[in-house]
């Protein structure tokens, strides 16, 4: 039976073994990764999901 994890971006729970990333035991859901590759410097949004991938490489 699969668990339900949590994106660590948007916190949407979903079933383990989607779609998706884990980054550092961190897991980051299709739509958020999307968001990411497709983010530019010129997008509002860019700064926020670079400290938010900044945050899991930091965590011990």
């Amino acid at each position: 039976m699969s668990k339900l994890i949590q994106c660590s971006f948007c916190t949407e729970k979903l079933l383990e073994g989607q779609e998706g990333l884990k980054l550092k035991g961190h897991y980051i859901c299709q739509r958020c990764e999307r968001k990411i590759i497709n983010s530019t410097p010129q997008d509002k949004s860019y700064f926020l999901l670079k400290e938010k991938i900044k945050n899991i490489w930091v965590v011990r």
